[in-house]
């Protein structure tokens, strides 16, 4: 059989050549694009052998925040963070006579983000995903006494408490909306009704740049308050500016202590006893602790440095402050700079809190409270699951208080292995290095009780370090990757066994181009990683010495980057997702078998971290994409029975084509295929056929297919995709016959232009649902206001700025496919089956592309090197590092972020250069068209016309972020308002590079300037990927210096004009 299909490939090939041959004198290249039909038969159904019926099991009890799962024998075990059922903090009350401590415990107490002492009463703050933020007020016996909501969602965080003589509260809140932060100040009445609230950003002030973070309260006895503003490099996390603000008991700014720097970084203020304000702060080396002693006037009277601390805290009276020290807590004498011990932090009962340096105090009358976290505080669980959802037990995965554990990993005989990030303050390094880090390997058994521990030997690292991939062989011996500076080159594998004894440290530059480990059914450790040109490859760890063995050809899979890899179990050697399939591999076989389709199990929630337990059963962990807010959740899939079976396959099925099918359009498949009781679409994804040789090869072997008349009912349209030429066929049906009668839609009720873009000769032949508006930008200031220019005019700007940059950084095939895809109407008519590359224009293009792009190999840079160029990048017009970029402008809100953020001053639409001058064009990653021999036309339109309709036009509006523009008029309106509404938006502050810009919301007159731009684009781009192939291997020998651009442009037509014609 494969002779056969050889041979009539071969026969067909001769007859095309031949053929071509006596048509046009051409170059001896062909398109390399020969026609060849894929295993898909895209007008019939194909029957559904694994259906799998999911469900979202939310976030399971004992979870808060989840990290992994992972199956053995056939039971899920899931590990994340749990914070909101603990109590983390002890509060203890100090005896200074006798040096002794006392703990109480208050009724209602997590995790206090500030706490306050006054009058007897402790306020603290408790936060909690589903409740919000709330402060809790208890009396000298410790039970609450009140709840004071503060907030009903996630989004605000206390940062800082203080309460007054009279018992009112004032709360100091952070909340964040996307990329804005707002800080407010609130002031609570005895009661804990609201009397005030002001936004300190409006009242004190912002930063020029970063974020402006407010922290720590305190009033006097005068009912003045103090705060602090940091302005933070979020990037960097670097504290750029610090400020200390008086505001009087109206909460009006008094004035502000803005020369800091004799403090260094500023760790606590506070109101002495006296009404002065004491500021502390330590250097860099955190080895002293700075005190500033500032009058109510704001003069600094006097200053005080204590050895050996960081922070200092009020006194029992005015002649004193209390700091600590690694070993102790001291009062430090005002008067004669003396200390003495209150308590020994090394004692044997002392709590291991103290011992770790994690102490705070609060002082009311002279009565001094410490409060600490315990060293038993468990924050990381591990839950078994069974197949049908039900929590078996519940396993603590304990560490100490000053550590984290990032990687879980349960062996086959059950027992749970991680590695423990120990972080402690190196009061002895620099800076870099103020935070010590060593490596604990755990070993628990399934009920959390110990088996083993040790101590990583050689290892010390700092904030820098981090622990992924963690498996364990057959062997038991443990395998994981550390990430740190204090390695040559960042990046260690290590293979310990089960005594803890390290086998393997392998530092070679070769582990930092690992992206995964998994473990085969049989238990050996396999590495897939990238290459040095950018492939990805699959290969053995060899666990004598952690070097990769020879890379391993896994047949008839694909592995590309987006390829996901997971451990085996059963008959499989491991698992592969390509992102449409999940197939089980048998390394002895060669062989893939398909587990499931997701698709085809009507199921396209983004997850990641996946877990098979059987054939029968898969877990993983969801989350959607679209919402900044996500939480992620456990979903379920569980094989269905033979009734559900054979109930998927008794409905007549729509069929639908495309390639790397979008996630939108996958859930309104997967909503559509499980609300209707009579049809089913089946998807086929193209995707499948790329390679990280060709990329491109999924859209050509569709385009092939279609061409070839293996044609589905609907097809999912991106700009790869000839349209033309199947209209010109005669394939595509006319959309007009459905919606003139379509009682709920009307065409004036749309942008009519983007409707004319999906027809010809009056036909509508594609729905386009949404659209990004794509144009070649630039100052208003540098390339005039007039929209729009041709070949020419684009060159002579060029030429009178050969002194600047015209074009950031672009290599030669970026600025090619871009002024190629944009124009490709310049050049190729499909309607005529014609073109005319052999011109003057295509050749200006070829000469220009190679004077003004970047051909330079990309060197490997460190991580600094890449920030610096990232940022540079995002202020490239800040400087006028570029005049023009190509954009994708997708929504109301973007514009206005590109306007007033990047731009910073209007922008004026030139468009990619054409005979049209159009200053824009669209883009969009599917539309749809229904073949016009389906037999299934209405039910294809039933599914295509609710794209048009409200319940999709405005999920383009619901998200935190814009994510292209609606077709509805209305909606479009609705997007408007949502863009202007400064009480939503939550874009009015933009990061560009490492600085915070204050961009506000889009005014009526740039609205009305995107309106028009949009109303007036006539045409979309056009990536033919056959044809940029092409041109981009031509024009290489040019850009070598091997051919003329006259050749080039010669070569290119006689190869385009054979692919065209083949599409005949």
């Amino acid at each position: 059989m494969r002779k056969l299909k050889l041979f009539k490939r071969m026969l067909s090939l001769l007859l095309a050549s031949a053929m071509l041959i006596s048509m046009t004198a051409c170059n001896n290249k062909s398109s390399k694009d020969k026609k060849g039909s894929s295993e898909f038969n895209l007008s019939e159904a194909k029957e559904i052998s694994n259906y799998y019926d999911s469900k979202d099991l939310g976030i399971p009890d004992g979870i808060d925040y989840l990290s992994s799962i992972q199956s053995v024998n056939e039971k899920l075990y899931m590990y994340g963070m749990s914070v909101a059922d603990m109590n983390m903090a002890e509060f203890y009350k100090l005896d200074t006579n006798n040096k002794s401590i006392e703990q109480f415990k208050l009724e209602k107490s997590t995790f206090p983000t500030a706490i306050s002492y006054n009058g007897g009463k402790f306020y603290t703050t408790s936060f909690d995903e589903e409740s919000g933020a709330v402060v809790y007020v208890h009396g000298a016996d410790k039970k609450c006494q009140q709840t004071i909501k503060i907030s009903d969602n996630s989004d605000t965080v206390v940062y800082g408490l203080s309460s007054d003589e009279k018992g009112n509260l004032y709360v100091l809140t952070l909340s964040s909306k996307g990329m804005s932060f707002t800080s407010e100040l609130i002031e609570f009445d005895v009661n804990g009704k609201e009397i005030k609230r002001i936004n300190l950003g409006d009242t004190c002030g912002k930063g020029s740049g970063g974020v402006s973070l407010y922290q720590i309260l305190q009033n006097d006895k005068e009912g003045n308050i103090y705060t602090a503003r940091l302005d933070v490099n979020i990037m960097t996390g670097d504290i750029s500016n610090t400020i200390i603000y008086k505001l009087n008991s109206a909460l009006e700014k008094q004035y502000e202590i803005s020369d800091l720097t004799d403090i260094g970084q500023l760790t606590n203020f506070f109101v002495s006893p006296n009404g002065n304000l004491m500021v502390t702060g330590t250097d860099d080396t955190m080895k002293t602790c700075y005190v500033n002693e500032i009058n109510p006037s704001g003069e600094t009277v006097n200053r005080y440095e204590i050895a050996d601390s960081r922070i200092a805290f009020n006194g029992t009276d005015e002649s004193n402050i209390i700091y600590y020290t690694d070993e102790a807590l001291f009062s430090y004498n005002l008067a004669d700079g003396k200390s003495q011990e209150l308590y020994n932090f090394m004692s044997d009962d002392a709590p291991q809190g103290f011992k770790n340096g994690t102490v705070a105090v609060v002082v009311d009358d002279g009565n001094v409270v410490l409060y600490t976290v315990p060293s038993d505080a468990n924050m990381y669980n591990m839950l078994v699951m069974n197949t049908s959802g039900e929590i078996e037990s519940t396993i603590p995965i304990v560490t100490s208080s000053n550590g984290n554990t990032n990687s879980v990993y349960v062996s086959d005989d059950e027992n749970i292995y991680y590695v423990e990030e120990v972080y402690d303050i190196n009061k002895d390094a620099d800076s870099d290095d103020s935070q010590k880090c060593t490596l604990k390997l755990h070993i628990v058994d399934n009920t959390g009780n110990k088996i083993n521990d040790f101590d990583i030997p050689d290892f010390t690292g700092n904030v820098s370090t981090y622990v992924s991939n963690f498996v364990v062989d057959s062997e038991k011996r443990s395998y994981f990757i550390v990430e740190s500076d204090s390695f040559p080159d960042k990046y260690c594998l290590y293979i310990i066994d089960s005594e803890g004894k390290v086998l393997v440290s392998n530092t070679d530059k070769s582990i930092e181009d690992i992206n995964s480990l998994v473990v085969s059914n049989d238990g050996k450790v396999y590495a897939e990683y990238s290459t040095q040109d950018d492939k990805t490859e699959f290969a053995e760890v060899n666990a004598s010495d952690g070097k990769l063995g020879s890379a391993i050809e896994l047949k008839g899979v694909n592995i590309t980057s987006l390829t996901n890899l997971y451990s085996g179990n059963g008959d499989y050697s491991i698992y592969i997702d390509d992102g449409t399939t999940l197939y089980g591999y048998n390394f002895e076989t060669g062989k893939s078998e398909e587990i499931i389709n997701w698709l085809d199990s009507d199921f396209s929630q983004v997850f990641h971290n996946m877990a098979v337990v059987s054939k029968d059963s898969i877990a993983c962990i969801g989350y959607d994409e679209k919402s900044m807010d996500s939480e992620d959740t456990v979903l379920l899939l569980n094989k269905a029975d033979d009734a559900k079976l054979k109930q998927i396959n008794d409905k007549s099925v729509i069929t639908a084509a495309g390639c790397s099918v979008s996630h939108d359009v996958a859930s309104r498949i997967t909503a559509f295929n499980k609300s209707s009781d009579k049809s089913r679409i089946q998807v086929y994804d193209y995707a499948k056929y790329n390679t990280e040789d060709n990329e491109s090869q999924g859209i050509k072997q569709l385009n092939n297919d279609i061409i070839s008349g293996n044609i589905p009912d609907i097809i999912l349209v991106n700009n790869s995709l000839n349209v033309d030429t199947y209209i010109k066929k005669g394939m595509i049906t006319d959309l007009n016959t459905f919606l003139d009668k379509d009682d709920e839609i009307k065409k004036e009720d749309y942008l009519e232009n983007i409707f004319e873009i999906g027809s010809k000769d009056g036909k509508l032949y594609q729905i386009i649902p949404s659209f990004v508006v794509s144009s070649l930008v630039g100052k208003k200031s540098v390339v005039g206001e007039e929209s729009g220019w041709n070949l020419s005019e684009f060159l002579e700007f060029a030429g009178n700025n050969k002194d600047k940059e015209i074009f950031y950084n672009k290599t030669r095939d970026e600025l090619l496919r871009l002024f190629i895809g944009a124009g490709m109407s310049e050049f190729v008519d499909y309607s005529a089956s014609t073109c005319n590359f052999n011109n003057d224009d295509f050749i200006k293009i070829l000469e220009f592309v190679k004077d003004n792009s970047n051909d330079e190999t990309n060197d490997e840079k460190t991580n600094d090197q890449e920030q610096k160029e990232r940022i540079e990048y995002e202020k490239r017009f800040w400087n006028d590092k570029c005049l023009l970029d190509f954009e994708n402008i997708e929504g109301f809100t973007d514009f206005n972020i590109l306007q007033k953020a990047y731009m910073k001053e209007d922008v004026s639409f030139k468009g990619m250069p054409s005979s049209e001058k159009a200053a824009a064009s669209i883009d969009f990653s599917e539309s749809f068209a229904i073949s016009d021999k389906s037999k299934n036309k209405d039910a294809a339109w039933d599914f295509v016309r609710e794209y048009l309709l409200d319940d999709y036009q405005k999920t383009l509006i619901d998200g935190t972020i814009d994510s292209g523009f609606p077709v509805k008029l209305s909606v479009i309106d609705e997007m408007v308002a949502n863009s202007q509404n400064s009480q939503t938006n939550v874009m009015q502050s933009y990061f560009v590079g490492d600085e915070s810009i204050q961009i506000g919301v889009i005014d009526d007159e740039n609205v009305e300037k995107l309106k028009t731009l949009i109303k007036g684009i006539k045409a979309d781009t056009n990536y033919d990927e056959t044809i940029i192939d092409i041109i981009d291997e031509e024009a290489k020998e040019f850009f070598a210096g091997n051919a003329e651009a006259s050749k080039v442009a010669e070569n290119v037509q006689n190869r385009v004009k054979i692919y065209i014609d083949e599409q005949k």
